[in-house]
């Protein structure tokens, strides 16, 4: 979907620190071609305008993923945690757990 809109892909937002990933990349007998990347943290500014574009499309377009309504509702939970970091000067990623 965020392709298709020209919104930013959720991915671009997911990180980890890279003692974390060699170790995941150990634990699954994944060799890693490269050197991971820095872990990357991004300003709550960032995720909230994400979270608004993301909101205004659903809004618009709720044939756009399966379950319009369940997504705006997990968005409006991101929100909350988003605002908090905001108001804390906090910088967030998301992450994957194994």
């Amino acid at each position: 979907m965020t392709q298709s809109s020209g919104l930013r892909d959720i991915n671009e937002f997911v990180s980890a620190s890279p003692d974390d990933l060699m170790a995941t990349a150990e634990e699954l007998g994944i060799e890693l071609p490269n050197e991971p990347p820095p872990e990357a943290w991004f300003a709550p500014e960032e995720g909230l305008s994400w979270i608004s574009q993301l909101q205004r499309h659903l809004t618009a377009n709720p044939n756009a993923v399966g379950d319009a309504d369940a997504v705006l509702a997990d968005l409006a939970e991101y929100r909350e945690v988003l605002d908090t970091a905001k108001a804390n000067d906090v910088r967030w990623h998301f992450a994957v757990d194994f």
